[in-house]
């Protein structure tokens, strides 16, 4: 990856540190979304950001946006592009991850000194019923 900033990979939205089962760093990810934006002219196909033409009265051009994630990895300099959905799901199953992870502080257990309510077994002078 040359540029960075023009995959949103300076300040990107999630970045996962990956580890082994000897808990030693095996690489990482970083995930960022980007709002894409194209101006078309009438005629001009351009698949690749899937946006259509529309044109004004007069055939004016009109500028379309949307939504896209860019994944890369330590493991190599490619960038890929993933649907803005894919970086929704994931950082909602991040923060389900990360909240089952942080234990909940519970109120610190209270010491009371016990008393029983059972009385000492005293000698009885009458024998037990069979």
């Amino acid at each position: 990856m040359t540029d960075a900033n023009r995959f949103g990979m300076a300040s990107p939205n999630i970045a996962i540190a990956l580890y082994g089962k000897d808990k030693a760093s095996i690489g990482s990810v970083n995930v960022s979304e980007l709002e894409v934006t194209a101006e078309t002219n009438e005629g001009v196909n351009v698949s690749e950001l899937e946006v259509t033409a529309e044109t004004n009265e007069g055939g004016a051009t009109a500028a379309r946006s949307r939504r896209v994630g860019y994944a890369t990895s330590s493991a190599g300099k490619a960038v890929y592009e993933i649907p803005d959905e894919k970086v929704h799901d994931l950082e909602t199953t991040l923060g389900r991850l990360h909240s089952d992870v942080i234990p909940t502080p519970t109120p610190a257990a209270t010491l009371t000194p016990a008393v029983s309510s059972k009385a000492s077994p005293a000698a009885s002078s009458t024998p037990a019923a069979r």
